[in-house]
């Protein structure tokens, strides 16, 4: 009877990328020495996976929000005039009485 040094399991593999990556699973668990080919597929493989959760959440994010593309630009500026405005420290209330009483009528 052969003796295998590892046993590679397909039954949950849905890509040819799967298939490779079970097949690196395999040879780490059993012990075996694997490729520089492999090191490099494997972290790839994982980069791919955290862009596509990447581009997953952004997907969510925007699906599930309220955002809207303003094409006016007078209307862009009058609302960044109004939030400058309403951000801004008022004045004290001594200099802002003295402009009062010293304006132009």
């Amino acid at each position: 009877m052969k003796k295998y040094s590892y046993v590679v399991n397909l039954t949950s593999v849905d890509s040819c990328e799967d298939i490779q990556l079970e097949f690196i699973k395999a040879k780490a668990l059993a012990g075996v020495k694997i490729t520089e080919d492999e090191f490099k597929f494997i972290v790839k493989y994982g980069a791919e996976l955290a862009f596509d959760a990447i581009d997953a959440g952004i997907e969510a994010l925007v699906k599930y929000s309220n955002y809207y593309k303003i094409e006016d630009d007078a209307l862009v500026q009058d609302m960044l005039k109004l939030i400058e405005k309403h951000t801004k420290p008022k004045k004290p209330w001594y200099k802002r009485l003295w402009a009062w009483i010293t304006r132009k009528k």
